[in-house]
């Protein structure tokens, strides 16, 4: 297996990347002007650096990935080499006046004959090429230590121009409208289902908050969202998320309680108008001992079964039992008809978001910054996990 590889690129595009943004990108790498960076997108491949070890290779196509260009790395095949002491050739013809090494010492290709890696001129193995006369050992060593720049006018600038090493953190977003709209969905999603597994089993689990900034990271990740915009963006979708749960589920409690005091409101409705029309009746007509007794007979207040067999300790039972109660109820019953309308304002005024927030313990702290911090860490690192 080869540790050399020749970096290529042939102007290729990572799907879900803005054209724009990969070509201001790679010119922001290499350093270059805008116009210089069009002419590597126009088809034809290039090779990047010739003879890059396996280290910095892999590290120039992750750089170029993450910004969302495609690079090949095209294995290098170097010629088997053993050192020789001492080797004896037969002088060629011609050369000997013009300094020919006929004994030479160094690394050399066991073949016998190759072609000059400048003129291609085909040959035997010598120190120096018969046809252009360049001397190998120093060409290929120039060859190999080249730094293969983007452009032949920044050839000779400095090396760490091509450093990759410096190039861990390139100002890279990639903010995918597909990938947020995933996200969106799936925090509308989790949002719900955050509500229905709490009214359920009539409690909230706090990892769900966790799957829900997951699944909104993932989900943008996976469809091409990159760096802190887009993780940003996917943090704040996770914390309504979760936020907005919590409040649809507070908001289903106060309307479950309301339903409830209204019905049983409605039930005590009945009963507090009979009660009510029969303290009005009382003071509109009772007026005399007889119309009391008249009163008390048909209203069920004694067991006498006759109006003429009412007695005495009747009438003491009702004034000492029964008439507080009328009078109290007779002075009080506009706030009993207000109870209700009261009642449901005093729901209406709750703050439901100051009430969750008042409600949040350690661990409910702990799940929502698991899952805003995922979310973000899904959408900006995402490359990472999905490399095309």
């Amino acid at each position: 297996m080869s540790d050399h590889f020749n970096v290529v690129f042939s102007g290729e595009i990572i799907d879900g990347f803005s054209s724009s943004d990969v070509r201001q990108n790679f010119a922001k790498v290499f350093k270059i002007e805008l116009h210089q960076a069009e002419k590597y997108f126009a088809g034809k491949t290039k090779t990047l650096k010739k003879e890059a070890d396996h280290k910095t290779a892999y590290q120039i196509k992750s750089v170029m990935e993450k910004f969302g260009a495609v690079v090949e790395l095209q294995p290098t095949i170097k010629p088997r080499t053993f050192t020789l002491d001492s080797i004896s050739l037969e002088p060629i013809e011609g050369r000997e006046k013009e300094g020919f090494k006929t004994t030479f010492e160094g690394e050399y290709s066991l073949q016998t004959k190759f072609s000059c890696p400048k003129c291609k001129f085909i040959q035997q193995q010598g120190g120096d090429c018969i046809s252009c006369g360049i001397i190998f050992e120093k060409y290929l060593e120039k060859q190999n230590t080249e730094i293969t720049t983007p452009d032949s006018s920044i050839r000779n600038q400095p090396k760490d121009r091509t450093d990759f090493s410096n190039l861990a953190n390139p100002p890279i977003d990639n903010i995918n409208k597909n990938a947020l709209i995933a996200a969106s969905i799936f925090a509308i999603v989790g949002a719900f289902i955050w509500k229905f597994i709490a009214l359920v089993f009539d409690m909230e689990f706090g990892f769900i908050a966790w799957i829900i900034g997951g699944s909104v990271g993932f989900s943008a990740a996976y469809l091409g969202a990159r760096g802190q915009k887009s993780g940003l963006i996917c943090g704040t979708l996770a914390f309504v998320a979760i936020i907005g749960g919590k409040f649809m589920v507070y908001d289903a409690i106060i309307n479950q309680s309301v339903n409830s005091v209204s019905i049983e409101n409605a039930s005590m409705g009945e009963e507090i108008e009979l009660f009510r029309k029969k303290v009005e009746i009382y003071y509109d007509e009772v007026d005399s001992e007889q119309s009391k007794k008249v009163f008390i007979y048909e209203n069920g207040y004694t067991e006498a079964e006759t109006i003429n067999n009412i007695s005495e300790s009747d009438l003491e039972y009702f004034d000492d039992a029964i008439l507080p109660v009328f009078e109290t109820f007779y002075d009080a019953k506009e706030e009993i008809d207000d109870f209700k309308t009261k009642l449901v304002d005093k729901f209406d005024d709750t703050n439901i978001l100051a009430l969750i927030f008042s409600n949040l313990y350690f661990l409910d702290f702990l799940f929502l910054f698991l899952g805003v911090t995922t979310a973000y860490r899904l959408a900006d690192n995402g490359y990472q996990i999905f490399k095309v």
